[in-house]
């Protein structure tokens, strides 16, 4: 099916469009605060390359989070209206799920999946292969005790990125950069694979697990 894929739960947003004969075609950006600029633009820019219409798609698979609170009201309430304005079937995509699971589906040992939440918290999570346990929002010294005395521990996203000098004085592993942020491309592949397993979401509901401080301008 033709699935548009819509990332912008951090600061590295982007679109990803899979076709049906399974072609993929991606547009991001790493822009902070820009979503709201930038995100109908990637769209069209994958729907051109693609040479599909807007009306050609089949499903729309976001990212839900945990995440940023404007980066993800922004993608929900993008996704919606596309999906009413074309009668089109939503799924949401947890980013841990996005971050987790294609990490532990090649490394040996135990992933743990941290996005950065605001100054010295994160939303940590394990993953094991096909599956990834229930986040929580604890400050990095706590996260970090809960690696101690593991071996073989791989830290991925983007609190793996924020913290990597200290997770690496801890003996700890951290991949490239480029696996520390979710893949619009990995959202599509789980949207049609949580669309075949349970259908559609009745409506997008943002991952909160704290709220948001409005005092704070990190959002």
């Amino acid at each position: 099916m033709n699935v548009l894929a819509i990332e912008t739960a951090t600061d590295r947003g982007g679109v990803a469009l899979l076709t049906r004969d399974g072609h993929v075609f991606t547009s991001t950006f790493h822009a902070p605060r820009q979503h709201g600029e930038l995100l109908s633009g990637c769209v069209q820019a994958v729907l051109q390359m693609s040479g599909l219409s807007s009306e050609e798609l089949e499903l729309i698979a976001v990212d839900v989070g945990p995440g940023s609170f404007t980066g993800l009201r922004i993608g929900i309430a993008f996704a919606t209206a596309l999906g009413q304005a074309r009668q089109l079937p939503l799924v949401g995509v947890r980013q841990t799920d996005a971050l987790g699971l294609p990490a532990a589906a090649w490394w040996p040992g135990q992933v743990a999946v941290w996005i950065h939440d605001r100054r010295d918290f994160v939303y940590h999570a394990w993953a094991t292969r096909g599956r990834v346990g229930r986040a929580s929002v604890v400050k990095v010294s706590q996260a970090l005790s809960r690696l101690r005395d593991k071996e073989g521990v791989l830290v991925v996203g983007s609190g793996a990125q924020a913290f990597r000098d200290l997770l690496a004085k801890e003996g700890l592993l951290v991949p490239g950069e480029g696996m520390n942020f979710p893949d619009p491309v990995e959202i599509a592949r789980l949207g049609i694979e949580i669309y075949g397993r349970r259908g559609a979401d009745r409506a997008l509901e943002p991952v909160y697990l704290q709220p948001p401080l409005a005092s704070e301008k990190e959002a």
